[in-house]
């Protein structure tokens, strides 16, 4: 651990708290205010009611039970956890464990480039965290099919091939 250095007066009092010092009181305070506590948690980039009625239209169609802290950034969930954490976009953590959406896109640094999304860059594309929440919404599993009859960049078809076995159609 490294030493402090306190800052003097001209009396060889102490004046002021060291830059040390400051850092490490701002770094527990931005701990205990910015840093959600809990183990199912959102993260920082959560910042919208829209994205905070993304998130509850997701644990519609995953979880049995649930509630949503916007405050603290957790949720309490009832549900089989490891098909959640598995399917979800909306949630960093879920008991205590990655997600696999957070995990794909931590990898690649960005929530639109994983896989191949950034393949064919477009402004006005569909967003993979948007249709991963509508798939997992309407509870689509492999006994579904989803039709996106224009399928521009393939986002919808793509993100339902990754998310294990939902037919699609494509009619272009």
């Amino acid at each position: 651990m490294a030493t402090t250095v306190k800052q003097m007066d001209l009396l060889g009092g102490e004046a002021y708290p060291s830059y040390e010092e400051i850092i490490e009181a701002c770094t527990k305070e931005f701990a205990n205010y910015v840093l959600p506590k809990g183990d199912t948690i959102f993260g920082f980039w959560m910042q919208t009611l829209a994205d905070l009625e993304l998130l509850d239209l997701e644990l519609q169609g995953l979880a049995e039970d649930y509630t949503i802290d916007p405050v603290k950034r957790k949720v309490k969930l009832d549900g089989d956890e490891d098909f959640i954490r598995s399917r979800i976009a909306h949630l960093e953590r879920v008991k205590g464990e990655p997600t696999l959406y957070s995990q794909v896109v931590d990898m690649f640094g960005d929530t639109n480039a994983y896989a191949f999304h950034n393949l064919y860059p477009y402004k006005g594309k569909f967003y993979p965290r948007v249709v991963r929440t509508l798939i997992n919404a309407f509870k689509l599993n492999s006994d579904s099919l989803l039709l996106d009859p224009f399928n521009g960049s393939g986002t919808a078809t793509h993100e339902a091939s990754l998310m294990g076995g939902i037919k699609y159609e494509s009619k272009r």
